[in-house]
């Protein structure tokens, strides 16, 4: 019950997250990328040793995190455009996609806890998620009010 509480609260902002996007350009999510690493890292106070260590594989996990976020979208967008002539059969496998994308995004997670672990001590790990979320919110709080279709 738990996961599915995760799932949904997780793929509630992802959706917004997404309506957030399109109202950037390619530049602008970039500047956004930059910042994001920036204030983690002032947040976590990452010696000079952790950061050499940790930005690239931040960066890794976030590129992978990115294309899961983007088969997810391409299936909402499939069942957006399709949705009336699909099938239940039909539905239901692109719902059985989503959450399998949602799973895989949970296992790299797991998986780059693991290689944090290597690199960073328990306290910056945990803070790395506090900063993220407060990332999210500090990001949310900019964005609202800026894209034309709220």
């Amino acid at each position: 019950m738990k996961k599915i509480i995760l799932i949904f609260i997780f793929s509630s902002i992802y959706l917004f997250s997404f309506s957030q996007r399109q109202c950037m350009s390619e530049e602008q999510r970039e500047k956004i990328k930059a910042e994001k690493i920036k204030f983690i890292i002032e947040d976590l106070q990452l010696t000079e040793s952790e950061k050499t260590n940790f930005i690239p594989l931040y960066k890794e996990y976030n590129k992978k995190l990115n294309k899961l976020h983007k088969a997810k979208k391409q299936k909402f967008r499939e069942y957006k455009k399709n949705s009336l002539n699909m099938s239940d059969q039909e539905l239901l496998k692109t719902a059985d996609a989503i959450v399998n994308t949602e799973i895989k995004m949970a296992e790299l997670k797991k998986e780059y806890l693991e290689k944090y672990k290597k690199i960073l001590p328990a306290q910056k790990i945990l803070l790395l998620y506090k900063a993220e979320q407060r990332f999210k919110k500090h990001l949310l709080k900019i964005m609202k009010g800026k894209c034309p279709n709220q």
